[in-house]
């Protein structure tokens, strides 16, 4: 039972209190680890496209596009705080003039400093570097300065500071990422750039949703207005759409001994629910064929010809895979499904979509068709992985669970027992790495919208230490969106190359040759 003031603070976040009876069963139930059986590989749960099979499938996607089902979705509400974090905290250690004291840092051993020594030796290969100089000289002349010189310590505090610029914490959708000859592109414009590429129907109308902050709403708006006009100048429509993450996915936080936390004046702490809130936002666009790419993974149009290719490949497997299902699923909903047909379907279950054979079916037909039916009437992601070259992160792995069924999901390293070294082994045999690059059909064989809400697993939450007025607290995350909360979708793993994963999350990324002019 709640008092009636934190009552009130409950349901004026839009949630219940059995919402938060609900969380407060996962603090004290603690974390629970994924149950690792092996790393998903090529050819035991990772396929390689033919060759042979592109025309194909790129034709299905076509006809998907014209049909008007396609939809971009890019989850973009976070800053570029993580873009700037080692220039901060190179600046924070001490003060630097010039690149001879940065470079005298870097040989006493300090090599915290090498991404600035990096950052400023190449200042002038990043897309916002005229806007910084111009900025700057302003910024000095307000403030009396006569220097002809730059201060390097005081450009990089003009650069993210909030009294200056404050790119640290700026959208990141919003940072400029890349330079043309007449032009220069944030991330947010190469969306819709890429976009053009593969989610525009016969008649050049595009559909894209992007997931952003609330306070940044007017700045992304105002943003896109202004460049729209030159990307629909070739004669296509865009039709953007946004959405702020609900206040009722915020989690509560409690105190080390899972009780609730209260602030100074007797008030919850509420925190955001992590990128596994979005399920809900994916839910809202009333989407069919979505494509989920994060918004710091774009590339320049010189190389971007791998990734539309294989984009439209993507999507052409799982719509033909669908059509499959569908057509069986209605066949058993009719009554019309054929004997010769149950075999052909559990063949092409097991093969394509690794969904196993009952164990107990015997001679049951009415059993073997409902298990069909209902492993077959599920959402469906057909997500790229790329081979993993030691980057952080999750990756595709066969995992067990609590009723023993074994199925392919995406696992992150913090959904691993780290204390077991039997998990953490078969964690590092991965052979590849999710880069968030996946395709998902998310409405059923009647045409009907999926609650998304039913096909995750409550389970797959994460439990973090954190701090605040210098209390300990622990702080509860929802099952992510692309592993908890689709843990019980069809899964199909295709690998990828990896220039279709290019994702910038420090700002030394944008120095790479995919990123460059």
């Amino acid at each position: 039972m709640f008092s009636k003031e934190i009552t009130e603070q409950i349901t004026g976040h839009n949630l219940t209190p059995e919402d938060i009876e609900k969380q407060l069963s996962f603090f004290k139930r603690g974390f629970i680890p994924a149950r690792l059986v092996r790393p998903a590989t090529i050819d035991d749960g990772i396929k390689v496209l033919k060759y042979n099979d592109f025309d194909e499938l790129v034709s299905f996607h076509h006809e998907a596009a014209d049909a008007g089902r396609i939809m971009k979705f890019v989850p973009s509400s976070g800053a570029a705080t993580r873009m700037f974090e080692k220039l901060e905290t190179a600046r924070k250690i001490s003060n630097f003039k010039s690149l001879e004291d940065i470079q005298n840092f870097v040989n006493n051993g300090k090599t915290e400093f090498l991404p600035v020594l990096d950052f400023f030796k190449k200042m002038n290969r990043f897309a916002f570097f005229d806007d910084i100089i111009a900025e700057y000289k302003k910024h000095r002349k307000a403030k009396g300065s006569r220097k002809v010189y730059i201060e390097y310590d005081d450009l990089l505090d003009f650069l993210i500071s909030p009294e200056g610029l404050n790119y640290s914490d700026k959208p990141k959708a919003l940072v400029k990422f890349h330079k043309y000859e007449t032009q220069v592109r944030t991330a947010l414009e190469e969306h819709l750039a890429e976009a053009i590429g593969y989610s525009s129907n016969s008649k050049g109308k595009i559909n894209i949703h992007f997931t952003i902050s609330p306070e940044h709403i007017g700045e992304i708006e105002s943003h896109v207005e202004k460049v729209l006009p030159f990307y629909e100048s070739g004669g296509y429509k865009f039709s953007v759409t946004y959405s702020v993450q609900k206040k009722s996915t915020d989690t509560i936080a409690v105190a080390i001994n899972n009780e609730l936390f209260l602030d100074e004046n007797g008030n919850l702490l509420f925190r955001p629910g992590g990128h596994g809130a979005l399920l809900e936002n994916l839910m809202e666009i009333n989407g069919d064929i979505v494509f989920i790419k994060n918004i710091d993974n774009v590339v320049t149009e010189k190389v971007l010809g791998s990734t539309i290719l294989y984009k439209k490949l993507l999507s052409g497997n799982l719509i033909k895979a669908q059509s499959r299902i569908f057509n069986y699923l209605r066949k058993i909903a009719g009554g019309t499904l054929k004997k010769d047909e149950i075999f052909e379907m559990s063949e092409f279950a097991e093969k394509e979509l690794f969904i196993p054979k009952p164990a107990d079916s015997g001679s049951d037909a009415k059993g073997l068709l409902d298990y069909y039916y209902k492993k077959l009437n599920r959402p469906i992601r057909v997500c790229g992985m790329v081979l993993n070259q030691g980057a952080p992160g999750g990756g595709p792995f066969w995992v067990k669970f609590e009723d023993n069924s074994v199925s392919l999901q995406i696992v992150e390293s913090a959904q691993i027992d780290k204390y077991n070294s039997e998990q953490f082994e078969i964690f590092k045999k991965s052979t590849h790495f999710n880069p968030v690059d996946l395709v998902c059909g998310i409405r059923d064989f009647k045409g009907k919208p999926f609650d998304l809400r039913k096909f995750r697993d409550e389970n797959a939450f994460f439990i973090s230490e954190k701090a605040k007025n210098g209390s300990r607290l622990k702080a509860l995350e929802l099952p992510g969106l692309w592993n908890g909360s689709m843990a019980d979708w069809i899964t199909i793993f295709i690998e990828v190359p990896k220039i279709t994963f290019s994702p910038v999350k420090e700002v030394n990324d944008l120095l790479l040759p995919e990123h460059q002019p």
